[in-house]
């Protein structure tokens, strides 16, 4: 069968533009599954902090006698944290200042548990969300604490314009962060 010269090659071309479209189509998915992994990943940390908040409450409602007393002896407590360990400047509570005794062997102090306690459930947190800084805070008369965590992740950007104005695909992110108020005496 001959063909007229006007449409030889057609086919190939219609074959060229449907590989292009689905080109096109498989970056745009491809696109989508990493920003679904990035979206899944940071959502498991917070979710990971959110855990420790939790732990490091319920090790507070456990040492009750040590949590309740703190707000008798200072106006405002605060302990902040950072990468495992008790950052400076020292606790306000100078029952806090001293070793790390290890609390699982033996009989400790409520003073010695606690400082037991923050030391363990910080080095748990930096093992969550590398590089993490956290703070506890008691003030009040049936104490009242909040547990803050702050946390850098990385994520993808979601658009171009933020990919180019931070000339890389994955954007550090430091504002993320956690609060937990709680009770220890309730």
């Amino acid at each position: 069968m001959n063909t007229p010269a006007r449409y030889r090659g057609v086919s190939l071309i219609e074959v060229l533009v449907a590989l292009v479209i689905i080109s096109v189509g498989l970056l745009g998915i491809a696109k989508m599954q990493a920003l679904a992994m990035a979206s899944t990943r940071g959502s498991s940390t917070r979710s990971l902090v959110s855990i420790e908040a939790a732990s490091l409450a319920s090790a507070m409602h456990a040492n009750r006698k040590y949590w309740n007393a703190v707000s008798t002896t200072t106006t405002t407590f605060s302990v902040n944290l950072a990468n495992g360990a008790i950052a400076s400047p020292p606790p306000s509570d100078v029952q806090l200042q001293g070793a790390v005794v290890d609390c699982a062997a033996g009989t400790c102090t409520p003073a010695q548990m606690a400082l037991y306690d923050l030391v363990a459930w910080s080095v748990a947190l930096n093992a969550v969300s590398n590089g993490s800084t956290a703070s506890v805070t008691c003030t009040g008369q049936p104490v009242a604490c909040t547990i803050s965590i702050q946390w850098i992740e990385n994520v993808m950007a979601a658009t171009n314009a933020n990919a180019q104005q931070a000339n890389v695909t994955a954007v550090l992110t430091p504002n993320n962060s956690y609060s937990l108020l709680v009770e220890p005496g309730a």
